[in-house]
């Protein structure tokens, strides 16, 4: 028999990491970070704040890679005329993998430029998917984890009472 306390901490996790999974392809639909927000309440009931921000930063990432392998289609749907243009955009990155990383990691991160924009981009300018998938995981998990602990830190900032 599992208890009713883990059956209720899985469900959780498996929302959460659905609705991260449909915020990263649908972000205008799901907010991730509301969704992350809104379980770092229950963190005393049962979740773990590090496997909310991890559950979390899967789904995301696993919306992103379809977003990324979307990204890698896109390049014939773009008109001819600006295909140079994009194709100079992919020669810099491969040259400069180090500028690709960044921009994935300051993306991920910050959402600043959005990470939905970057994984198609980066798709589309064939960056390396695993420099694109450890950049992004990296960023997100760091994302969420402040996320999902500022709650905490707020309430230890305002002390008791």
């Amino acid at each position: 028999m599992i208890p009713e306390a883990l059956t209720s901490a899985t469900a959780l996790y498996l929302l959460c990491f659905v609705a991260c999974f449909v915020s990263a392809v649908t972000p205008w639909l799901v907010n991730a970070e509301v969704i992350v927000f809104s379980l770092s309440a229950f963190a005393g009931s049962g979740l773990n704040p590090l496997a909310v921000a991890l559950v979390a930063t899967a789904g995301q990432m696993l919306g992103k890679s379809v977003m990324y392998w979307t990204g890698r289609g896109a390049l014939t749907l773009v008109p001819t005329r600006h295909r140079a243009r994009i194709e100079r955009w992919r020669e810099r990155f491969t040259r400069r993998a180090s500028a690709a990383t960044g921009i994935v990691f300051v993306s991920a991160l910050s959402g600043v430029p959005p990470l939905y924009v970057i994984s198609i981009l980066a798709g589309s300018l064939k960056v390396r998917f695993a420099t694109f998938a450890i950049a992004g995981t990296c960023g997100r998990f760091l994302h969420f984890t402040c996320l999902v602990y500022l709650p905490r830190l707020v309430a230890a900032l305002r002390g008791p009472g």
